[in-house]
């Protein structure tokens, strides 16, 4: 997004399919099912966040979404 999220303090902004989403680009392979990727969130005024992404396939993202995973 050209001016990142707004988070506001006590708020919580959830990343989900169909909606805000992070998206990977010019990776140099495919994503694999079930292997994970570290990554840094940059945050304006907090700093930065150290994550792990679990590759997940899409379809089993959007059952979750959709109410009807496990």
């Amino acid at each position: 997004l050209e001016n990142g999220i707004e988070l506001l303090p006590g708020e919580t902004v959830t990343l989900a399919p169909g909606g805000l989403h992070v998206m990977f680009m010019g990776l140099g392979e495919p994503l694999v099912e079930g292997e994970t990727i570290d990554a840094t969130l940059v945050f304006e005024k907090a700093g930065d966040l150290d994550v792990i992404f679990t590759i997940e396939s899409r379809s089993e993202i959007m059952q979750m979404h959709m109410g009807h995973g496990s």
